[in-house]
């Protein structure tokens, strides 16, 4: 092996005799073939004749001389170009004993050891260490390398470290044209652009002992500005940007106007929760049981606070929890495979199946549910970063992410067993990071707390935490959901049939296979001939995502229920984008990954076009719907009634629209989820019978014998006028009779 040092000195006189003698020293202890030192040194101190006098003793040693500066990154190309054909590696390093010259073949080695193309020496990875850094320096170099890791998804911790190690055939495939200090992270874009494989080691960086910093403020300031003139956030970035715009343009589309949501009375409780808080109510819980958090209580208040409590209001929230999921999937993804294999998984996630969009869009919980989930992965992939800076603050956020998803709902375990599983296979909990871990999420789990500490474990014995006692019923719940829950979900299908020659057919088969291609994959020892092509997500996670979440759901209690229960599945979702985005990352060639792209593309347009948002007719229903519910309220108040009765899906969103002017009452009264039959216990009420079936209504009015007459409200409802004010007892039989 050959080695070659370049380093840019610009009157360095007082620190490039100690430096250079360590640096003799230390590269004469390598064992390589041979070594070679390039100095470019420009200024007028003397620091040319100091470096001459070494090389007159040492050949070694080559000098490039000029006499005005030109600028950090043009001094350092011109050393670039001095490098002679047969060097192996390349080290640089600052010319001002900030590095320390020991740690060159702990870094050599590292890059071997790690088969990479390019090593940083970090400040900001653990185990490094910083003595007596410039405040102003320091916040210059920590803006940077936020602002890069914000918009253009490089994972360096430290983008302006000039204490590098670079195999010579990477360097030389690297351009960059900044003159100043900017060109240091420039190096990595251009090498994160090639797919080059970049690792940090830490370092102990210490302050200059003797001379001036050449880095001014403004100089160095104009130097990232045309950094970022020239990069701007890179084409990956903006492409994503454009996905994320996209994908949230779709749900506020499908959220406005203002319409009826499919599952109506269940999409307004968080409206009914909001008012509740409105009004000085702080609950925990979603009202109707301890299954979901409260939190999306909070967020609609806060919206009613602003745009007042309206439907629209309520979309909003809806909206906040889309974009949330969106950002947070892809940061995920780009965790997971990088920017540029992030980009086909983002395609998928922007525009989803169908009935995915039906459960997430109205504000029930399903939405948190898929943001926190988004945000677990996220949290879990950045713990598979080697040498973290803060290994413990990252295990905090990682397990406060998993016990807040928790109390969100305990379905998003479905996602964060699968992850703490691969962070445990990967070896990446310490005692003590687990230990940070667990308490993160304890303490993210208060409120569970709270409920146990004053009623013990009853609340929790329904729904995902009821295990399903026979076999037959698990035979059942797993035929359920092979044959109709999951093509609901993934394809829209009603029915077991798949038609071949039709949307859903086309995406079976383009998913199924995609799916059967990523196995292959992941049973191979290497997907390429380069290391950097492997990604740090296991590629079987997908998988066992999916495996664990239908397990789940066929051991619970949700398994057991019938009817349209997509939504009890919705977190292996995410087991789909995440699928597409390794795949992409772990095939080789252009041509293998353009078919991904392809794949994944049509995916998401064969789902698009399936949106209400495209067959206008669709919408004109679900929001004259909503017209419905209105006409029906006006109606109550225009006669006087201040309660009506009915099936629960159909009247029961009337305590929104109303805002508590008219209490509108399930027959099924365990699903008055806010009690609204207590305002009744000391009162009597005028009420009125509603329904959609005549028949129905009919059969209800003569079990019922009372006197009143009939009316038709719209087109779709009928009512029944009470003429006897009823009281508690008589609500409750009224309920009764007209199941």
């Amino acid at each position: 092996m050959k080695i070659a040092v370049v380093i840019a000195a610009y009157n360095e006189s007082e620190t490039i005799r100690p430096l250079t003698a360590r640096l003799v020293q230390v590269l004469d202890s390598l064992e390589c073939e041979s070594w070679k030192l390039i100095y470019v040194i420009e200024g007028t101190d003397g620091t040319v004749d100091i470096v001459r006098e070494f090389g007159a003793q040492r050949r070694e040693i080559e000098i490039l001389y000029n006499e005005q500066p030109t600028g950090l990154g043009r001094a350092f190309r011109r050393g670039f170009d001095a490098i002679p054909a047969d060097i192996d590696v390349v080290v640089t390093m600052d010319a001002d004993l900030n590095h320390q010259p020991e740690e060159i073949p702990r870094l050599v080695a590292a890059a071997q050891r790690r088969q990479a193309d390019i090593v940083v020496g970090s400040r900001r990875v653990e185990d490094s260490s910083v003595e007596g850094m410039p405040l102003l320096k320091t916040a210059i170099s920590r803006t940077v390398n936020r602002t890069m890791h914000i918009l253009m998804g490089l994972r360096v911790n430290d983008l302006t470290s000039g204490f590098r190690v670079y195999r010579a055939s990477a360097l030389r495939q690297l351009q960059f044209e900044n003159t100043g200090f900017a060109f240091l992270p420039e190096i990595l874009i251009s090498a994160a652009a090639k797919g080059l494989k970049v690792v940090e080691e830490p370092i102990h960086f210490t302050v200059r002992p003797a001379g001036e910093s050449k880095m001014h403020i403004a100089a160095t300031s104009l130097s990232y500005v045309r950094l970022f003139a020239t990069h701007s956030v890179g084409l990956t970035t903006w492409i994503a940007v454009a996905i994320l715009l996209l994908g949230l343009a779709v749900r506020v589309a499908y959220c406005l106007p203002a319409h009826k949501y499919a599952g109506d009375s269940d999409a307004t409780l968080a409206g009914l929760c909001a008012l509740d808080v409105t009004h000085g109510k702080l609950p925990l819980f979603f009202p109707g049981g301890y299954r979901l958090s409260s939190q999306s209580c909070y967020v609609t208040a806060a919206m009613f606070k602003v745009f007042g409590p309206t439907r629209s209001a309520l979309a909003g929230t809806s909206i906040f929890y889309g974009l949330l999921f969106l950002v947070f999937c892809w940061l995920a993804l780009r965790e997971a495979a990088g920017p540029r294999a992030a980009l086909v998984g983002l395609v998928l996630v922007a525009f989803p199946p169908l009935q995915f969009w039906l459960v997430t869009y109205p504000v029930w919980g399903y939405s948190e549910v898929m943001a926190f989930s988004a945000c677990t992965l996220w949290l879990g992939f950045r713990l598979l970063r080697p040498n973290l800076k803060r290994p413990r603050l990252e295990a905090f956020l990682f397990g406060f992410s998993v016990g807040f998803s928790f109390w969100t709902s305990p379905q998003t375990i479905m996602v964060s067993v699968p992850v703490c599983a691969m962070l445990l296979w990967k070896r990446r909990f310490t005692l003590r990071s687990a230990v940070v871990t667990a308490g993160a999420a304890a303490l993210a789990l208060i409120p569970y707390i709270v409920v146990v500490a004053s009623q013990g474990l009853a609340p929790f014995t329904t729904n995902f935490q009821q295990p399903v006692t026979t076999l037959a019923q698990l035979i059942a719940n797993t035929e359920y959901l092979l044959t109709y829950t999951l093509p609901v979900l993934f394809f829209s299908l009603m029915s077991q049939q798949i038609p071949v020659f039709s949307f859903a057919g086309l995406r079976v088969i383009l998913i199924v296979a995609g799916s059967i291609l990523l196995v292959i994959l992941a049973v191979r020892r290497s997907a390429g001939r380069h290391p950097a092509a492997a990604s740090r997500v296991p590629p079987l996670l997908p998988l066992a995502i999916a495996l664990f979440g239908c397990a789940l759901y066929i051991a619970s209690g949700v398994g057991s229920i019938r009817g349209w229960t997509v939504r009890y599945v919705a977190p292996i979702f995410l087991a789909i984008p995440l699928t597409a985005t390794l795949l992409f990352r772990r095939v080789h060639g252009e041509e293998a990954k353009a078919a991904v792209v392809v794949c994944a593309m049509a995916v998401a347009g064969l789902q698009m076009w399936e949106y209400p948002i495209f067959h206008p007719q669709v919408r004109r229903e679900a929001v004259a719907a909503l017209a419905d519910n209105r006409a029906i309220v006006a109606w109550l108040e225009r006669n006087h009634r201040n309660l009506a009765i009915g099936d629960y899906w159909a009247v029961y969103s009337l305590n929104f629209d109303s805002l508590g002017a008219v209490i509108a009452l399930p027959t099924a009264l365990p699903e008055d989820y806010f009690d609204f039959n207590r305002e009744l216990r000391q009162s009597q009420a005028s009420a009125a019978l509603i329904d959609q079936n005549p028949a129905h209504l009919g059969g209800w009015v003569k079990r019922l014998g009372q006197p009143g007459h009939m009316e038709r409200i719209n087109n779709n409802v009928i009512g029944f006028l009470l003429d006897k004010r009823l009281d508690a007892h008589a609500v409750e039989q009224t309920c009764a009779l007209g199941q």
